[in-house]
């Protein structure tokens, strides 16, 4: 269990230096971005299958604040896959 851990980890440490590198370079932004986004919607899904991910506080039901965070970062990375989009040429966006 720990190697997919660090596995995991380990993906989540490249794709950072990768939207890093995205500053300059908006292929690998556009990519990096995709690669988070994908990260985070499977972090999101740890909320329906985790149990005490969510608690009731004053008669409303609201997620625990560690993964509810997923959701900003989702939006942030969803927002920087488009930028990066618009910036790519034509060409390479006709390819993929």
């Amino acid at each position: 269990m720990q190697a997919v851990s660090n596995l995991i980890g380990l993906t989540e440490i490249l794709v950072a230096i990768g939207l890093l590198i995205g500053f300059f370079q908006p292929q690998v932004a556009f990519w990096s971005g995709v690669a988070a986004s994908i990260i985070f919607v499977f972090t999101l899904s740890f909320m329906l299958t985790t149990p005490n991910a969510w608690k009731i506080s004053d008669g409303i039901l609201i997620p625990n604040f560690f993964l509810f965070k997923d959701i900003v970062f989702l939006a942030m990375s969803i927002s920087i896959t488009e930028r990066a989009k618009q910036s790519l040429p034509e060409q390479i966006l006709a390819e993929h």
